[in-house]
């Protein structure tokens, strides 16, 4: 198999999934806005913020991996938990400066935080109900 199909077949899947992932982000944002400030986001800021949020996330894993590894590998853990801590930090800062609502006003970062906190918690909420719809495995874990 030719190795740049491959290289261009993951390229291509990792834009797909990142669209993907900002439509569904974006929603999310627009339905935390409305909720937390009163009026939804409009689509085009929540879609870029989804996106940006996503790359820092992964921009901010992917450095500190790097330094733990290369420093000491037994602090791979501690990396992966200072990257969701700062991924905390990061994101509402994020929301508040590109994030914008129908009536043109931005989230400050405490209400991006709770965008961001409200977000987090719709998405653990699906996630349970599939796992129990659809009786999905969970290792280490009775059968239901």
């Amino acid at each position: 198999m030719d190795v740049g199909a491959l290289a261009a077949g993951g390229l291509i899947g990792l834009v797909i999934g990142l669209l993907i992932g900002g439509v569904i982000g974006g929603l999310l944002i627009m339905l935390g806005s409305k909720i937390v400030m009163g009026s939804a986001a409009r689509f085009g800021s929540a879609f870029v913020a989804a996106i940006a949020s996503a790359v820092a996330g992964a921009c901010i894993g992917f450095a500190l991996g790097f330094v733990a590894m290369s420093a000491a590998p037994q602090m791979a853990s501690m990396a992966q938990i200072a990257s969701i801590v700062l991924g905390f930090l990061i994101t509402p800062l994020l929301y508040s400066a590109i994030v914008r609502t129908t009536d043109g006003r931005a989230p400050s970062y405490l209400q991006g935080l709770l965008i961001y906190l409200l977000q987090i918690v719709i998405i653990i909420a699906i996630a349970a109900v599939a796992i129990f719809a659809f009786r999905i495995p969970i290792p280490g874990m009775p059968s239901l």
